[in-house]
């Protein structure tokens, strides 16, 4: 066979069409679209004195909140999480409600013996303990729990989260809550996994995050993946809290963001008020995944959120295509010029999409390794994929809290 390094105008053009592709094509990324606003204490680091004072005229105009915790045997997690939202620096003060599922004698003991240490050492917040019944006809128990915490509440400002998280910071009611004085109703907070997590689910969080972080910056919501949310107990009173999805088994956070963040929405990625939410066993991981492909049937706003991610794939693998095809043209029709700009056209790619997944999650504080980023983009599809094909096997009424 002829080797070939001669450059004709066929090669040219398609030499053009590769690098061309290949530039476009890594820009189609969630990672492009959004960039992570500075941080408030990051901007004040040259006059912390100054900052300190701003925060503390700030703390003093802010409004009383409620926040809400409801576990399901997670006595652990309360013990290891709780004090820590006891403990935060609110001077307005706040009510903490634990709503408990009667019969959980662990949960019950954990809240006991916090509430004596808390009341030996008390702070900003007063805690409150409401029980459940053990059982629910027409809701699941979770939604049960979110609604009579928000009945329980005082205060017209409500924060849910869950036992499983960590406030990364002693300012996150303070950093969540000023969102309130600029006109806000409805403000979703940052979350993200412990390191303990692996570096691909890390990924995957971030990855779809980017798009929903992008959607609540714009003023239109589609949903959540942190357990940090700030809405009016009003508003969720008035609109008859969960009739939408009182059938589903979950996805409440999803379907608060979706339903009640319509105007008035405040993003807060601010370090400050991130929460952390510990390592999920497997199983959570799965099903979080696959109840979401049930849950989105009843959730607006989607056609436009998976239309972006569609068209990010598109690209992501039409790219990578069109450069593997060019090669083993290029090498079968011994146009080694061709084949070697494919190999720099697919080097191109890596390199984009590497820099811009890694300087993302270095915004957020995520330690992924950079050489992984590119692997862990080209196989978030066939992740989807299997949850599809998992959703498809699984019995429907698993889904639902209306089993007849």
């Amino acid at each position: 066979m002829l080797i070939n390094f001669t450059i004709d105008n066929t090669t040219i053009v398609m030499a053009s069409i590769l690098i061309g592709m290949a530039i476009i094509c890594s820009m189609m990324s969630p990672f492009f679209r959004f960039r992570k606003p500075l941080d408030r204490s990051s901007a004040g680091n040259q006059q912390e004195d100054g900052n300190n004072n701003e925060i503390t005229d700030t703390a003093k105009r802010l409004p009383p909140l409620s926040v809400i915790l409801t576990p399901h045997d997670e006595a652990d997690q309360l013990e290891k999480h709780l004090p820590s939202i006891l403990y935060q620096k609110y001077p307005a003060g706040f009510q903490v409600i634990v709503v408990v599922e009667k019969g959980q004698n662990q949960v019950e003991d954990t809240l006991t013996r916090i509430e004596n240490n808390y009341k030996a050492n008390p702070a900003d917040a007063s805690l409150y303990i409401t029980y459940i019944p053990e059982t629910s006809r027409y809701m699941s128990r979770k939604k049960l729990s979110i609604t009579v915490g928000v009945k329980a509440a005082l205060n017209e400002h409500v924060l849910l989260t869950e036992p499983c998280c960590k406030p990364s910071s002693s300012l996150w009611l303070q950093t969540m809550a000023a969102q309130l004085l600029t006109g806000n109703n409805f403000v979703i907070g940052y979350g993200a996994y412990c390191n303990e997590v692996s570096s691909f689910k890390r990924f995957q969080r971030l990855y779809t995050d980017f798009y929903l972080l992008r959607e609540a910056k714009k003023g239109h919501p589609y949903r959540t993946q942190s357990y940090n949310i700030l809405f009016n107990k009003s508003a969720f009173m008035q609109q008859e809290g969960f009739r939408g999805s009182l059938n589903m088994c979950r996805g409440e956070y999803d379907f608060l963001v979706n339903k009640y963040a319509t105007r008035n929405v405040g993003l807060v990625t601010d370090h400050n008020a991130w929460m952390i939410e510990d390592a999920p066993s497997r199983k959570t991981w799965l099903n979080n995944h696959i109840f979401y492909l049930h849950t989105r049937r009843i959730l607006k706003r989607g056609t436009m959120h998976r239309l972006w991610f569609n068209l990010d794939q598109i690209a992501l693998h039409g790219n990578f295509i069109l450069e593997i095809a060019a090669l083993v043209y290029g090498i079968l029709s011994a146009n080694m010029v061709l084949a070697a700009v494919s190999c720099v056209a697919f080097l191109i790619s890596f390199i984009i999409r590497t820099v811009l997944a890694h300087k993302a999650a270095r915004s957020f504080d995520e330690n992924i390794p950079a050489w992984s980023c590119f692997p862990y983009e080209i196989s978030l599809v066939w992740h989807n994929l299997t949850y599809l094909a998992r959703y498809a096997r699984t019995n429907k009424l698993e889904f639902t809290t209306h089993k007849q």
